[in-house]
């Protein structure tokens, strides 16, 4: 199989990366692509000074004896988050392509958790757009729910806004008499979900940084 990935921006700004890889049948294997791209517009949030929240073009194929077997296009933001302590606050602080931001979060408390409307993307995005004019650039996905569906990040990362992601733990994740009271009970679909999720949503320019849930108490490792 051959990948090839390629991402396209303004003025014909373009890289293109091949790798081939041998897969057997009915197994997977995670590639890492280093793209080395120049001049490429930085996806920053939208109340950065004037500064816009940019996406790219993007396209995945992978190829077999020549053949296209599979094609994926999405949009990426090329941008760098790094956390800190700051000295005078004594808090956790970002830096995001270098530069200072400041956080004005608000709560995304699953408009609905059955997944029986708010998946439709238009209304992702209004609701995000409702959280953009009200000068939030923040959003704090509620442990106590779910992990929201692609395009209520695909919105976040059009209109430049973070999100704080937190794992789907709340407090009472057994009942309240019922195993650990900051821990589920099935660790093992618990793991498998989280590595899902992590990889499903690793692309968007949205995510910002992961919480471990909410209202829990904290282990060591």
């Amino acid at each position: 199989a051959v990948l090839r990935e390629s991402v396209a921006g303004r003025a014909a700004t373009r890289g293109e990366l091949r790798h081939s890889i041998v897969l057997g049948g009915h197994s997977s294997r995670d590639v890492r692509l280093p793209l080395n791209a120049t001049d490429v517009p930085l996806w920053w949030p939208h109340n950065a000074g004037g500064l816009e929240p940019t996406l790219l073009n993007a396209t995945v194929q992978a190829r077999i004896g020549g053949a296209l077997s599979h094609s994926e296009e999405f949009r990426v933001g090329v941008r760098t988050a790094e956390a800190y302590i700051d000295n005078r606050t004594g808090g956790r602080a970002f830096r995001v392509n270098g530069q200072k931001v400041f956080l004005l979060g608000g709560n995304w408390i699953t408009p609905d958790l059955m997944l029986r409307y708010s998946a439709d993307r238009t209304r992702y995005c209004d609701e995000v757009r409702l959280h953009q004019r009200a000068g939030i650039n923040l959003l704090r996905v509620w442990g106590g729910g779910v992990s929201e569906r692609n395009p209520f990040y695909e919105c976040a990362s059009e209109m430049g806004l973070f999100v704080y992601q937190e794992f789907w733990m709340s407090g009472d994740n057994n009942g309240r008499w019922a195993g650990s009271y900051s821990w589920p009970l099935d660790e093992a679909a618990y793991f498998a979900n989280a590595q899902d999720t992590v990889r499903r949503l690793r692309r968007f320019a949205a995510l910002l940084f992961w919480g471990g849930g909410n209202e829990l108490f904290p282990r060591r490792l």
